[in-house]
């Protein structure tokens, strides 16, 4: 595997309330978001130090690109100049994709920004994309699929193929968008000398219409280490059945074991097969933990381990505080709880359970009386092993009488 610290590109998060998008922290915009305006004509960026890129950037407006240069106002503002304004009336959501100028002081790319304009001028009229607004931007050297006006049953995975490119990696969450969604995407890699990567959507799209679809620049790069340019391709959706989906197929496992009972629940490790690799999924915030078919409070987090290729790897799931209380509890994993990869397939895993039995304190120790300062203290692993006097320093889980807490060992 090579350059593997690349594939960890966060993914920017859109949240949209009653239709207006948030904006980045510390950024300003105008018009303003939900603005109602004659005419979009000019946008200005108002945040840190700001500066240009280059002279024009391309901004994605209802799934169409329009060109538009950059003037620099201020050290702390920045202005694009549509070449085409747009005038007829309608809702318009405007993109200005990610790395479309040099932000803070140390020109670090900017992030993508996203907001909506209203245009009301009494010309009437919209801007949807339609047959004759085809975008086909696509940087020379490569090919993408399906092509530029390509009719689709369901619009489940885009492909780029190099023709002098080779090994071609793409960032684990490379930001593509939809009509100006981000979407979540898992990739394989495909083609002789591996110059072909496939991007595969979490939610296949299925709805008749036309899309957009915008793959950001430096989403991918190949042995020449050189981050692609922006493509920008409209592909015609005709609406039919999704396909089943493609999960990752190997066998999960978990430690402590989940078929032998245990005294108490604290750090659990999910476990996937040797020599691959595994991140947190769109769904992974979905996961549920239920004794008894109620679902029981309890927060826990989820920490990627370590990559090490000599043994299964490991996502951690570590609850705040110990589950003690008897009972048989199952942790629900839903689709797309995680991202499994093995070079050169990248999967979502399919819905999984784990059962836990957990028996609470010993019976003799239970009849104690809540006098924990007097019961002897017995010491546990985090993950749950017991050990007759820690010799190391680090966080135990410590039971004195019915009690039971974390401690940290010096």
């Amino acid at each position: 595997m090579r350059n593997f610290t690349r594939f960890l590109l966060a993914v920017m998060a859109l949240v949209v309330t009653g239709g207006a998008y948030a904006l980045p922290p510390d950024v300003t915009v105008n018009p303003a978001p939900g603005q109602t305006v004659e005419s979009i004509s000019e946008i200005q960026i108002s945040a840190g130090w700001l500066d240009k890129k280059d002279d024009n950037v391309a901004l994605l407006i209802n799934g169409r690109s329009y060109t538009s240069s950059v003037t620099v106002m201020n050290f702390d503002m920045l202005k694009l100049s549509l070449e085409n304004p747009i005038t007829a009336e309608g809702t318009y959501t405007v993109v200005i994709p990610e790395g479309a100028f040099f932000w803070g002081w140390e020109y670090d790319d900017s992030p993508l920004i996203e907001f909506q304009l209203i245009v009301e001028n009494g010309s009437g009229g919209g801007d949807d994309p339609g047959k004759d607004e085809i975008q086909n931007v696509v940087p020379e050297g490569y090919t993408f699929s399906p092509a530029a006006g390509t009719e689709v049953d369901v619009l489940t995975k885009i492909s780029v193929s190099a023709s002098n490119e080779f090994f071609l990696t793409s960032k684990l969450h490379p930001g593509i968008t939809v009509n100006g969604v981000v979407k979540e995407t898992v990739y394989t890699v495909s083609g002789d000398g591996d110059n072909t990567l496939t991007w595969t959507f979490a939610e296949p799209i299925a709805e008749p219409g036309y899309y957009t679809v915008m793959i950001p620049e430096g989403a991918f790069f190949g042995l020449s280490e050189i981050d692609n340019q922006h493509f920008i391709v409209t592909v015609v959706v005709k609406g039919g059945e999704i396909p089943e989906a493609e999960y990752f197929s190997g066998e999960v496992t978990s430690s402590p074991d989940n078929e032998v009972p245990i005294e108490f629940l604290s750090r659990i490790a999910v476990m996937f097969p040797k020599l691959t690799a595994a991140y947190l999924g769109p769904q992974s915030d979905n996961i549920v933990v239920s004794c008894g078919g109620e679902k029981v409070d309890a927060e826990f987090t989820l920490t990627p381990d370590p990559d090490d290729f000599n043994d299964p790897h490991i996502m951690w799931l570590e609850f705040a505080d110990p589950i003690i209380k008897k009972g048989e509890y199952v942790i629900t994993f839903p689709a797309q709880s995680f991202i499994i990869g093995k070079y050169p397939v990248y999967l979502y895993t399919a819905p999984f359970e784990l059962r836990f039995t957990v028996t609470g304190p010993g019976a003799a120790l239970s009849q104690i009386e809540d006098d924990s300062e007097a019961a002897p203290a017995e010491y546990f692993t985090i993950t749950g092993q017991r050990v007759d006097t820690p010799t190391s320093k680090g966080v135990y889980i410590v039971r004195r009488g019915s009690k039971v807490a974390k401690e940290f060992i010096r």
